[in-house]
């Protein structure tokens, strides 16, 4: 009877070992989250929409929170422009979510290759000042692709050590009478610090 009971909690020890393995490396498939990622979507702007397929989780035991990750989802703006992304990634506290309270720790969108005209109208939710709608008008095309990184505090607020980068590249301008073709640069973008580089461009026929 001991040994029957052994034997037991032996295949159980197993079992739960397998399981926690098999999250941490492989994960599961599931939409279970998608609302938590919509919500956080739509409290930074009512605007604002993601569309999401099934999600990847992955259990990460150090930090007692689970990662999830969307690959190839859609930002919307008013139904009506979109940004198409490669991956969108979160870590959510298990403790957190359990006690109803944000989960959400942090947020990585990569973003695939998108009209430069389309980030602007993002941007534009946060930030209407009189230079952007001046570069849209100075903007003829273009193309761009972005990772953004951000980290938020428990109120689920963006906390100010984001982190954008990314690559421009094809852009067209045309100033005046300047025609400038062909602009393309890296970028990385901390707060109160933007460093661009590797840029090159086309002005008059002159590289």
């Amino acid at each position: 009877m001991i040994k029957n009971i052994f034997k037991l909690i032996v295949i159980v020890i197993v079992f739960i070992i397998f399981i926690i393995f098999y999250l941490s490396f492989f994960g599961i498939k599931t939409s279970k989250f998608n609302s938590i990622i919509k919500e956080q979507v739509k409290k930074q702007n009512t605007q604002l929409n993601i569309e999401l397929d099934e999600v990847k989780i992955l259990l990460n035991l150090k930090n007692i929170s689970v990662q999830i990750k969307a690959e190839n989802p859609k930002l919307i703006l008013n139904s009506s422009k979109n940004i198409d992304l490669d991956e969108v990634t979160s870590n959510i506290s298990l403790i957190s979510y359990l006690s109803k309270k944000n989960s959400i720790k942090n947020l990585t969108i990569r973003t695939k290759n998108n009209k430069i005209q389309d980030y602007i109208a993002f941007y534009r939710l946060y930030d209407k000042s009189l230079q952007f709608i001046l570069i849209n008008q100075f903007l003829k095309n273009g193309n761009g692709k972005i990772d953004l990184f951000l980290n938020f505090n428990e109120k689920g607020k963006i906390k100010k050590n984001y982190k954008l980068k990314g690559k421009i590249s094809n852009l067209g301008l045309k100033i005046l009478k300047y025609n400038i073709e062909g602009l393309n640069f890296e970028f990385e973008i901390l707060e109160k610090k933007y460093d661009l580089k590797k840029i090159n461009f086309k002005s008059s026929d002159i590289e």
